[in-house]
């Protein structure tokens, strides 16, 4: 609800102050940690012992699926575990992908975006991951989540991660550009 008002405000010109615990990012800064907690809650329960996981996936399923980026899936009740850890975590990474269209050098959500990547082995199947972040996702659940590929999820990470680099990169380069013609330009 939270969010509704804020974007409301945002959208009627109030400009409202969000910096809060050293941020600028407004509101992206808000729906970034909401859904990034959501995916750390997760990640967490994929984590627990064997013969407890069970429990707290279902717990975990419990506390992520209350608010949604996107609307909920209308058959999300009658879904097993795994389908429900899936159609969560695609939420997540909409929610990470659009904080990236937003504010596109927010890098902690390019950072959490390649991290949900990278457990969607563990996600699509908790119980029976063999590689990790080398191991793929079939194609039939691979083309639901934006920039994953049905090959290994590693190699699906890596274009994240690096469109991250290339933009930083880019800026330095103007930065540098741009005090190197002040400096020439005083120098003469």
């Amino acid at each position: 609800m939270a969010i509704v008002e804020a974007k409301s405000f945002a959208s009627d010109g109030v400009a409202l102050d969000f910096k809060g615990g050293g941020s600028s990012h407004g509101i992206t800064e808000i729906i970034y940690r909401l859904h990034a907690s959501r995916l750390k809650i997760l990640i967490c329960a994929l984590k627990s012992v064997r013969h407890e996981r069970n429990h707290f996936l279902l717990e975990a399923l419990r506390i992520t699926s209350k608010h949604w980026f996107d609307k909920v899936p209308e058959d999300f009740e009658e879904m097993t575990r795994n389908e429900k850890l899936w159609a969560v975590l695609c939420d997540i990474v909409e929610a990470l992908a659009s904080a990236r269209r937003e504010q596109p050098f927010f890098h902690r959500s390019v950072y959490r975006h390649a991290q949900a990547i990278l457990w969607a082995p563990l996600f699509h199947n908790p119980d029976n991951c063999l590689e990790g972040c080398y191991d793929s996702v079939p194609a039939n659940k691979s083309y639901m989540i934006r920039g994953l590929d049905s090959g290994p999820c590693v190699n699906s990470a890596e274009p994240i991660m690096n469109t991250l680099f290339d933009k930083k990169r880019y800026v330095v380069i103007l930065e540098f550009e741009r005090v190197f013609q002040r400096t020439f330009h005083f120098a003469h």
